[in-house]
């Protein structure tokens, strides 16, 4: 039954050639990348919404996605939490450009000008110029709400307040918390009243920790450099829901996109916030220079770029548009909608880093543009190609660092100890009777395989912490002594531990 009836969606949204190549075309999609499985929403104004699944949940199970199948949103999640805010500034209860710290008096980050001035635009606009630290949550699974915020303090600075894109994670965490006091709720209560049901939204999930055991969700996968894997996530509550922590199905995405594409309206018609409050939402606060490969993909490249709140923001053949995507552990989402089209796409892929996401919006877009002769399908091939070549390059240079592979200047004992990393939490590490092993933070333990020299590979399922580059702990010895410092490495971050005494 459902499988007709969105035959039948589909047949009245699409024209023809849509209809005949969707479905070819994101199984190609899938098959270059080996990405198990896929969900798709697309809607229109005035039309009924296409809802479709593509593949299995898990390659582990076999079982088919389907319109209610629950993935990870991770990133998407921030426009919630930006819209949040802008129900609470249209009912008087925070404003835009007062200072954070008059809602949070404990916000401080290493930069005093930083705690003291810092607005909630920017910490929604990616403005404050503090690095992006995702490291703290990783030492600190446990650190919720006002803990969380204390240890910002010990947050540094990648560039100048104000003077350039810098994408934190934690600046929407902050921005969650103010939603908590400002409300008296937690955030994914303030969620669930406020934006979920008045959207009949059903679906969607505030935590992944109250996900159904064995229920309809997507399983986590990701390339190990070799072929596509499943592997487990982390369990408990995330402390970084208000950035990333939303799970949803396409069929509640459908609802999410319709209420932007209808400019802040719900089914009835009914507004969820002002027009000046979805004005301020949609429009650019931080401008980008710095454009990845993939910016330039999804966006005109010679027409303004930049980041509003919980969107970035440009144009694509002329027309602008709002894109967000997300990633990390083992998903992959997109959702970008062209508000003078009338049209949204939501793409949720079972897979981590994934670049079909973009060729499916492009060519949605481009059949909605009266494009159809752009071939995505084609296109897509030669863009995935240099992808893969850009991270493969990326791990042979990492390989080639290891060569030759020194030896240890110290026997593995003189190696054990206390680190302490400060807001990053702590390092132990002890040795056994198989090597060396190291808990980072408050619970998570990894054994330690040597890599070259004073550096040692920490050894972690999760493929986004091996591939391309694997993470690191580098000892750093002074003249004969034990290592006074560790640096650890993962996912393309750092930070800086020194020897502790307890």
């Amino acid at each position: 039954m459902m499988g007709r009836s969105i035959v039948a969606i589909l047949c009245v949204m699409l024209p023809q050639p849509v209809q005949a190549q969707i479905d070819p075309f994101v199984h190609s999609v899938l098959a270059a990348e080996a990405t198990p499985g896929a969900a798709i929403a697309i809607v229109r104004s005035g039309r009924p919404p296409i809802i479709r699944g593509y593949g299995v949940r898990s390659l582990e199970t076999g079982v088919p996605v389907d319109a209610h199948t629950l993935f990870g949103l991770a990133s998407t999640t921030k426009a919630f939490t930006a819209l949040g805010l802008a129900i609470l500034a249209d009912q008087g209860r925070v404003s835009w450009d007062v200072p954070v710290r008059q809602y949070l008096p404990a916000f401080r980050v290493s930069d005093p000008a930083v705690g003291r001035d810092a607005t909630l635009v920017d910490l929604l606009a990616h403005r404050t110029g503090t690095a992006r630290g995702d490291l703290i949550w990783f030492a600190n699974p446990g650190a919720q709400g006002r803990e969380l915020i204390a240890l910002l303090a010990g947050l540094p600075q990648a560039r100048p307040f104000r003077a350039g894109f810098s994408y934190s994670n934690l600046m929407y965490a902050a921005a969650g918390e103010v939603i908590c006091v400002r409300s008296g709720q937690d955030w994914g209560s303030f969620l669930r009243h406020t934006i979920l049901r008045p959207l009949g939204m059903t679906d969607t999930v505030v935590d992944r920790a109250l996900l159904p055991p064995h229920g309809n969700v997507a399983g986590l996968h990701a390339f190990d450099g070799e072929k596509m894997v499943a592997f487990s996530g982390s369990a408990g509550p995330h402390n970084d829901a208000a950035a990333g922590g939303l799970y949803s199905s396409v069929s509640d995405f459908a609802r999410w996109l319709q209420f932007w594409v209808d400019h802040g309206r719900d089914d009835d018609g009914r507004r969820l916030v002002s027009p000046n409050a979805f004005q301020a939402l949609t429009t650019i606060h931080m401008p980008i220079a710095d454009r990845s490969p993939t910016d330039d993909i999804l966006h005109d490249k010679d027409a303004p770029y930049g980041y509003g709140l919980g969107w970035f923001i440009g144009e694509y053949r002329g027309h602008k548009v709002l894109t967000h995507s997300g990633g990390g552990e083992g998903v992959s989402t997109l959702i970008s909608w062209m508000p003078d089209q009338g049209i949204g796409i939501a793409i949720f892929m079972n897979a981590q880093g994934t670049l079909g996401r973009l060729a499916i919006r492009n060519a949605v877009f481009d059949e909605a543009l009266g494009k159809g002769e752009s071939d995505w399908d084609a296109q897509f091939r030669p863009l995935l190609a240099k992808h893969r070549a850009r991270l493969n390059a990326v791990a042979a240079s990492s390989m080639a660092d290891r060569q030759p592979q020194l030896p240890a200047s110290r026997g593995l004992a003189a190696y054990a100890g206390l680190y302490d990393g400060g807001a990053f939490g702590k390092i132990e590490i002890v040795r056994d009777r198989q090597g060396l092993v190291a808990t980072i933070g408050e619970s998570r333990r990894f054994r330690l395989d040597h890599w070259t020299g004073e550096r040692f590979r920490v050894v972690m399922d999760d493929p986004e912490f091996s591939w391309p580059l694997p993470s690191l702990i580098s000892f750093q010895p002074e003249g004969g002594s034990a290592p006074r410092r560790v640096v650890f490495e993962a996912a393309g971050q750092s930070a800086t531990y020194d020897r502790s005494s307890r």
